[in-house]
């Protein structure tokens, strides 16, 4: 009898075994080893995102991802970045929601031994059964440039690329889930890269923008939402690489849409060389950079 030990790629292959004695020998037939070798593990990938839900008062809704990995895989559901008890399944049910859970928002973490991955987070809309209907429940999430359209929607310097810039602030606590911009449209639709600064410049978040359309608004949720406090400045920026949109002076005055406004200091919009902080400003041109914001 043969044993082999800890086998390896190298041990495959065909085995015979001669038989001896006094009178004479014999060869058996071969016997062939195939060593698989195991794929390597992966980390876990999200095949399908959870989806919002819109419900009345006192109703449940039950979130969901597919993710794919090696297994085995752990679970787990946050509200509002706080992790749920219990919420550890490829499905989560709130068995009842209140008003209070009004814009709340979820999502889950995917964990294996190789890594992990966090889904994009959604939204709770919750109204009371005998008065609005949902679709009339105050709005969750805010933009700045909601339904707005550039003046210029095709400029360009000789097709020099830029960091294009907007400052905002907010007059209640909450978070970024998204980053939004106006494609120019012979702007190519590969490369960009949305950031959220400190006033001062510090790099806190950014998103990659994928599948663009030709022209028009495009917008990139953050794997995290990064959270904003009340009367802080901050900055979203989204480089180009040849066209963007404008308007002169289109920030040039306060522009207010909910909790969110921009910044009129003077220098409301930046630009600078691609990747780096924009410093630069020009006649407080709006370059319809934006976010979207969903408050506390």
């Amino acid at each position: 009898m043969l044993v082999l030990n800890s086998v390896q790629a190298q041990d495959g292959g065909d085995y015979t075994v001669k038989v001896s004695n006094a009178v004479g020998s014999v060869l058996s037939n071969a016997a062939t080893l195939t060593v698989v070798t195991p794929a390597p593990p992966t980390a876990p990938v999200i095949a399908q995102q959870p989806r919002s839900v819109w419900v009345n008062a006192g109703q449940s809704a039950v979130f969901a991802v597919n993710a794919s990995g090696t297994g085995p895989l752990t679970y787990q559901w946050p509200k509002n970045g706080v992790a749920i008890a219990g919420a550890q399944s490829v499905i989560f049910e709130e068995t009842s929601f209140s008003m209070t859970d009004h814009c709340a928002l979820y999502a889950v973490t995917i964990t294996n031994a190789v890594g992990s991955v966090t889904s994009q987070s959604v939204i709770a809309r919750v109204s009371f059964l005998e008065a609005l209907p949902v679709s009339d429940s105050p709005v969750c999430e805010q933009t700045l440039h909601s339904g707005q359209q550039p003046e210029i929607a095709d400029a360009s310097d000789g097709g020099t690329s830029y960091e294009l810039a907007m400052k905002f602030t907010t007059n209640r606590s909450g978070v970024v889930t998204a980053i939004r911009h106006y494609k120019s449209p012979s702007e190519p639709a590969a490369g960009h890269v949305g950031k959220i600064w400190s006033a001062s410049g510090t790099l806190l978040a950014t998103v990659n923008f994928s599948s663009e359309s030709v022209s028009g608004w495009q917008q990139a949720s953050l794997s995290t939402p990064f959270p904003v406090q009340a009367g802080v400045v901050y900055v979203v920026s989204v480089n180009i690489s040849t066209h963007y949109p404008g308007r002169v002076n289109g920030l040039a005055s306060t522009l207010v849409r909910g909790n969110l406004s921009s910044v009129n200091d003077g220098a409301s919009t930046l630009f600078g060389p691609p990747g780096v902080f924009p410093t630069l400003t020009y006649f407080n041109n709006n370059y319809f950079r934006d976010v979207v914001f969903v408050a506390d």
